[in-house]
Formats: structure tokens, C-alpha cells, sequence
């Protein structure tokens, strides 16, 4: 398994999302490659942020697509999403990302109108696959059904979708132990790994700092044995956050610590 960092790990608004800033810092990292995040202020600076990352002499599979496409597709129509979407894919392509994380759903609305995600995503493959980016839909957070509601609906769709699985998000939704005995595991290309110290849906816990591996109560050894056990060799991307908000500093230590701990548990140390 390759462990790669998010950049929404390291960049913020505590440091102003300084993408630049990625030139002094994945040289201090232990990972083995990073998953890019995309934001919404970047857009104007699309070719700026290529042209960083393909200098960063790190491997880049995955990219994050921007957050709030899923919940403006219901908001605003899908017409409205798929320029920002189309620009996403040639970014992803233009660093070598092979694989793309995506919101179907997100935010406030989340699946209030799931329908509506799952009709769209069709066209967003068509989009994805013509610029050979395997598009993976998350298991965000929803505040209507469920995570594997929702996967199990677009699968019904689309037999050859393919999924990326967050710890944190299925914990939040008491569901860490469904992904054991997720019958389309074969689906699952991609995992984010971060810890939980909330309870069922405790909302409020979502705004606190994203926690790394041992600082919460998931079962990491157990996860790590099922991915194990399901010879699973992809990729895993770490997002717990290295920004300290009162020093303004990223915490290499935190970052390449908890590397050196998930190298522990797949047996890379």
C-alpha cells in the first residue's frame, strides 16, 4: 500500500492556502506521495497549480476534486457544475492523477435529493473517463439516508462505479463495521484514513480538527487486518491536519509520525 498526505493537511486558511507553500514542505514529509485537494479560489490559478505540482518531484496519483460540486448540483443543476468539473479532470490529468475523489453529495443539502446526484453522475463519468480519470465516489456524510444507502442505490445504476472509503465519515455514521461486510468491496479503489472521537452523528464534532490514526476510537487493526486480509495494494491518503490554528505552523512531527504508525500496521515498517 503507497500512504500518501492530502494537501488539505497542509494547506488551510491558516496559512492562506498557499499552494506555492508545497514547494518547502513535501520535502519534510515521510509519505509517499499526496493526494491533491482542489479549491474553489483556485480556478483562475489552474495553470499555476500544475505547474507547482509537477515540480514537486512527488508522486501524485489522486486528486480531491472541488467539495461543493455534489450539493450545487441540486442547488443550481448539473449545467451549472460541469464546466467546473471538466476543468477538475484536466488538472487531475495534467499531474498524473489517475484516480479522483468526489463529493456526489456534500454540504447542507447532502442527499436530501439524492435522485438527483445519481442521475448525474452518468454525465460526470462520461467527462472523467474521456480524460482516463477513474472517478471514485465518497462515502460523505449524509443527513437523510446513509452512505451505503446511497452506494447501494447508484450501484443498482451503475454496476461498474467505483468507490472511495473514508473511516472517519462511516464511523460518524456508526458504519466502520458495514465496510467488513460490504458485499462490492472489489468496488473500493481508494481509502481516506482518519480517526473519530464523536458518537452517532454528533454534528458538532465535524468542525473540530480532523484527528490522526490513535487519536480517536476507531479499530485501526482491525481495518488494517481486513485490508490486509482482502489484499488490498492501493492507495491510502492521510487527512488529518498538520496546521496548528494558534502557531500558524504545520506539525511535521504529527504528519510523519502518523505515516511511520499506518506503516505499522500494514507490516512497511
Amino acid at each position: 500500500m503507497k500512504v500518501l498526505i492530502s494537501t488539505g493537511a497542509l494547506l488551510g486558511y491558516v496559512n492562506g492556502k498557499e499552494f506555492r507553500m508545497l514547494k518547502g514542505i513535501v520535502p519534510r514529509l515521510d509519505c509517499d506521495g499526496l493526494e491533491v485537494m482542489m479549491y474553489r479560489d483556485w480556478y483562475e490559478r489552474a495553470e499555476e497549480l500544475v505547474e507547482v505540482v509537477n515540480c514537486l518531484e512527488t508522486d501524485t496519483p489522486v486528486m480531491h476534486f472541488e467539495k461543493s460540486m455534489g450539493e450545487k448540483i441540486v442547488l443550481e443543476g448539473l449545467e451549472q457544475v460541469v464546466d467546473r468539473f471538466e476543468t477538475n479532470c484536466k488538472i487531475a490529468k495534467s499531474i498524473g492523477a489517475k484516480k479522483a475523489v468526489f463529493h456526489l453529495w456534500n454540504g447542507t443539502t447532502s442527499d436530501q435529493q439524492i435522485e438527483k446526484n445519481i442521475e448525474a453522475y452518468g454525465e460526470l463519468r462520461q467527462i472523467s473517463d474521456a480524460y482516463d480519470i477513474e472517478l471514485l465516489i465518497e462515502n460523505v456524510i449524509c443527513n437523510k439516508y446513509n452512505p451505503f444507502c446511497n452506494w447501494n442505490w447508484l450501484i443498482e445504476k451503475y454496476p461498474d462505479i467505483s468507490y472511495i472509503f473514508d473511516t472517519k465519515m462511516a464511523a460518524f455514521h456508526g458504519q466502520m463495521d458495514g465496510i467488513y461486510g460490504f458485499d462490492k468491496i472489489d468496488h473500493v479503489k481508494h481509502y481516506h484514513v482518519n480517526d473519530y472521537a464523536g458518537g452517532y452523528m454528533e454534528w458538532s464534532t465535524l468542525r473540530e480538527r480532523v484527528l490522526p490514526v490513535g487519536a480517536g476510537h476507531i479499530d485501526f487493526r482491525k481495518f488494517f487486518d481486513f485490508l490486509k486480509g482482502i489484499n488490498y495494494d492501493g492507495t491510502i491518503t492521510l487527512e488529518a491536519s498538520g496546521l496548528n490554528r494558534e502557531t500558524k505552523e504545520l506539525e511535521y512531527d504529527l504528519l510523519n509520525n502518523q505515516v511511520k504508525t499506518v506503516r505499522q500496521f500494514i507490516g512497511n515498517e
